[in-house]
């Protein structure tokens, strides 16, 4: 899966949605912004549960990059859900279940296992589960595990 824009996984942006029981195994997943290997744009109270990305899975992208869903935007959700044996890589807000939690939004009962997430190009905002967590914007993540590295690839 590639594009060149916002919105790049098994489904590009997610509107009013709500996704069960889904796995994406063994995918490369490229774009710009919102980069997600189940979902790139979580959108509009749309919910994500018991799900999963797995399996020697790559996703790359400049901004908003995520095992499972590069942004969770205005009033999302994603629930019990994981990511495993993934490799995460971008430039700002890079997480390994989610790279950008923002708008009143929930993470909860998700877990990121045997990942890598990298940032790049002197970009920040780097977690094993969320990248970037807007508190300001009523991000909340509950009970999340994470056992994974995070690395930092900065360039002078």
């Amino acid at each position: 899966m590639g594009c060149v824009g916002g919105g790049v996984g098994l489904f590009g942006v997610t509107n009013h949605a709500e996704i069960k029981n889904l796995g994406v195994v063994s995918a490369d997943v490229i774009g710009e912004i919102g980069v997600g290997g189940l979902v790139g744009w979580n959108y509009d109270s749309s919910v994500i549960t018991n799900s999963y990305t797995s399996g020697t899975t790559t996703i790359k992208g400049n901004s908003d990059v995520g095992g499972l869903v590069g942004h969770n935007d205005k009033g999302s959700k994603v629930v019990n859900s994981y990511v495993a044996a993934s490799v995460i890589e971008g430039g700002y807000g890079v997480g390994g279940l989610v790279g950008v939690n923002s708008g009143s939004v929930v993470v909860k009962n998700s877990l990121v296992l045997n990942s890598q997430t990298t940032v790049t190009d002197n970009g920040d905002r780097a977690g094993v589960v969320v990248g970037h967590n807007d508190y300001d914007y009523g991000g909340t993540i509950k009970n999340p595990y994470g056992r994974s590295d995070v690395n930092t690839n900065f360039y002078s």
